[in-house]
């Protein structure tokens, strides 16, 4: 879902080009072939980049599952922390 990378105004933000920082990515440089993967925080997509037809393959996470999942996490460490504190 290319959806659940944009932020919750509904813009998508661009992303930084590792091999050329000046140039932006976004999702709309990308042709979508096929879902080849599934997760509990998203799914990875076979995308093909639309000015090279270079094929790459692209995840894509829902973050409001990934803040509530970390957030989670961190609230059960907090709490065994303190059922092993001795009196």
């Amino acid at each position: 879902m290319i959806e659940d990378a944009e932020n919750k105004d509904g813009t998508q933000e661009d992303v930084e080009n590792m091999l050329n920082p000046k140039q932006k990515i976004s999702n709309d440089d990308f042709k979508k072939v096929k879902v080849i993967g599934r997760g509990s925080f998203g799914k990875v997509y076979l995308v093909e980049k639309r000015d090279t037809k270079a094929v790459f393959a692209m995840k894509v996470l829902a973050k409001d599952v990934v803040a509530k999942r970390n957030l989670l996490i961190k609230t059960q460490g907090k709490e065994s922390r303190n059922c092993l504190r001795k009196p």
